[in-house]
């Protein structure tokens, strides 16, 4: 599964201890490959900007790192 692979490979050599991203909730396929792949939902979140779409937040804890540096 390419799509996989670079989102693995894209977090790999994060130093953070999780990633969070926004996916439009039009969109619950995409929703639901992130949730597969271990992100977690957390909420939703429209932001302050005219129109915008709600989006759900999710949350990718990121095993074995320190914290920030």
């Amino acid at each position: 599964m390419p799509g996989r692979h670079l989102h693995d490979a894209l977090l790999a050599e994060r130093a953070e201890e999780r990633a969070t991203l926004l996916v439009d909730q039009a969109h619950p396929k995409v929703h639901a490959l992130y949730e597969s792949w271990g992100w977690v939902p957390l909420g939703d979140l429209r932001p302050r900007l005219e129109n915008a779409p709600l989006f759900h937040a999710m949350l990718l804890p990121l095993p074995g790192r320190d914290g920030p540096r």
